[in-house]
């Protein structure tokens, strides 16, 4: 037999092999995959429908907590009355629609009750609220947060037609330091709206039924079925009683498996044509000369094996296919070669990760290490010479002791939001602010640390952002421009088209420019910075920044210093005027 007809036999051979091998592992091991990768996706669907539903007993719990601490409700309970002003001007149609809840009760301390009020958007008249809801506000009941050193409690509850999204919380004075006079519950119906309401929110087909008592706790857990052309998956979530009690169901097509399907035909079909078109193009072009130079290639390849010379290259010669296999091994010399090298510059970056690690230990535990080490000795101190200190110096001492646990506490802050921020745990809740007003208010707080802090606030400027975030960042500014920086710091504001800038200026060393790259990475500390801090304040502005639709950028101070410029969306009187009136009208002012 020829040598070509040899060789052609061995590629349609091998052709039909490879053909049928690439099918069987396909349609086991790829088509799990796939499968495995649909189930994976059906539960992070589900993750996202119990995500939105606590989303709402959160939002419930938020508006239960702003009425139980609202000092009006406060003062009705001291002396309740079905006439009270505070029953005529909050228990209104207008109330229960803004705060998009069905369902207010008052209860006392013992447990009666005071107001039990109800409103039925779809009727569009008052209802009647469930028998449940007062019993589970009773004491012993799982709503009752008064004596038992709870201050709230929310989660879902069963009533006589299905459930409800319920939050509870003690009725106490907007400080808190006043003794609990009763519950405030409010709470708002898982109906068809609701769920619908879900399912657009997160653009999942999200199903939610009320598990019947009779099943009691099955302790179902979640499970992700396939139901025809669909992928189900299905969990139960249990209410404040401890009994599951709503089945939440997310259904979206097989489009990952019908994906995959669709591909591995795909594969096959480019397998047999290029396996095809190979036979065609390499039986005709063997000859003698051809295996000759194969066996001159073979030898080359193999002495460049044993040798072990990723460096080494083979002779190329010709312009035919035995040409472009001594220039593919090359390239796979040279590739190998730069994997080699590539290795050995992950495994000086793993030596620098490591050593990193190792300096962000060191930092830490310096950084503890000298508060600590104040603590101990000043604890030490009042411990052996209390009775031979005078007031005056006790005090003195006290005071130092705070000073250096507010540090420590300072650090800890520091770790915990940046482990929040890179685990994606915080959400911003952007509202419009009056940034001028929040500036000042904020710097008033601050007088005792930062009492030289010069402001051009342009007026009547509004942003759209998380108020907290936005105290935060302006703190981490003027934390840095005090512990860097030079007086005076110079806080000014400004509106940039549909932006705002807020900006934070000392007159101290400012940055060197081979600085800048890296000033707001995590635990990264400029030369001038004396080794003081974790390096996390200016990297936890941007990431605030970012989270609010914001950015960071950082510029020289005319005449020598630091700038940071922090750039957050603009809204209009307009926002802000429509904020404070829906605060009012949700506070029943």
């Amino acid at each position: 037999m020829k040598i070509r007809t040899r060789v052609a036999a061995i590629i349609i051979g091998t052709m039909v092999l490879a053909v049928a091998a690439t099918a069987v592992f396909a349609s086991r091991a790829l088509m799990r995959g796939f499968e495995a990768l649909e189930i994976v996706d059906a539960r992070e669907d589900l993750d996202r429908a119990v995500n939105v539903l606590e989303a709402e007993v959160e939002s419930v719990s938020f508006k239960a907590v702003d009425w139980a601490m609202w000092d009006d409700t406060y003062a009705f309970l001291a002396a309740p009355g079905s006439d009270h002003p505070w029953i005529r001007s909050n228990l209104v149609e207008e109330t229960f629609a803004s705060l998009k809840i069905h369902m207010i009760a008052v209860v006392d301390l013992d447990g009666d009750v005071v107001v039990a009020e109800a409103y039925d958007p779809g009727a569009g008249e008052p209802s009647v609220v469930p028998d449940a809801l007062i019993v589970a506000l009773q004491p012993g009941g799982p709503l009752h947060v008064t004596g038992d050193g709870r201050e709230r409690a929310a989660g879902v509850l069963r009533v006589d037609d299905g459930a409800v999204l319920v939050a509870a919380h003690a009725v106490t004075d907007s400080s808190g330091t006043q003794s609990a006079r009763g519950v405030l519950a409010m709470a708002r119906r898982v109906d068809a709206p609701l769920v619908n309401a879900w399912s657009q929110r997160i653009g999942l087909a999200v199903g939610v039924t009320t598990i019947p008592p009779t099943e009691g706790n099955t302790a179902r857990g979640t499970e992700v079925v396939v139901d025809g052309d669909d992928v189900v998956g299905v969990t139960d979530y249990a209410g404040v009683r401890g009994q599951d009690l709503l089945r939440i169901e997310v259904r979206q097509p097989r489009g990952i498996v019908e994906a995959g399907r669709f591909s591995i035909a795909m594969l096959l079909l480019v397998l047999i044509a290029t396996l095809g078109a190979a036979t065609l193009l390499l039986t005709p072009a063997l000859d003698r000369m051809l295996l000759r130079r194969l066996r001159t290639l073979t030898r080359a390849t193999t002495d460049v094996g044993i040798a072990g010379q990723v460096g080494a290259r083979v002779a190329v010669e010709g312009r035919d296919e035995v040409t472009e296999l001594a220039q593919s091994i090359n390239g796979m010399l040279a590739g190998l070669e730069r994997a080699h090298q590539e290795q050995e510059l992950r495994n000086v970056e793993l030596v620098e990760a490591l050593e990193g690690k190792d300096r962000f230990v060191s930092t830490v535990a310096h950084e503890l290490r000298t508060p600590i080490t104040a603590l101990k000795g000043l604890a030490l101190t009042l411990l052996g010479a209390d009775d031979r200190l005078d007031p005056a110096k006790q005090r003195e001492l006290l005071g130092r002791l705070s000073e250096r646990a507010d540090s420590m506490e300072h650090l800890v802050e520091e770790l915990l939001t940046m482990s929040r921020l890179a685990a994606g745990k915080v959400t911003p809740l952007p509202v419009p602010v009056d940034l001028e007003h929040h500036v000042i208010g904020l710097l008033d707080d601050l007088t005792t640390i930062m009492a030289d802090v010069r402001t051009d606030l342009q007026p009547e400027v509004v942003v759209v952002t998380d108020p907290d975030h936005l105290s935060r960042i302006l703190i981490n500014l003027l934390d840095n421009a005090r512990r860097y920086g030079a007086p005076p710091v110079e806080v000014r504001t400004r509106q940039d088209g549909e932006m705002v800038e807020l900006e934070v200026r000392d007159h101290g060393h400012g940055i060197t420019p081979e600085d800048v790259d890296r000033l707001f990475e995590r635990f990264e500390q400029m030369e001038h910075a004396g080794g003081e801090g974790l390096g996390l304040g200016l990297s936890i502005v941007r990431s605030l920044a970012e989270l609010n639709d914001g950015d960071t950028r950082y510029t020289d101070t005319p005449g020598g210093g630091a700038t940071f410029v922090v750039r957050l969306p603009a809204g209009d009187q307009q926002d802000l005027v429509m904020h404070h009136h829906i605060r009012s009208a949700t506070a029943g002012t």
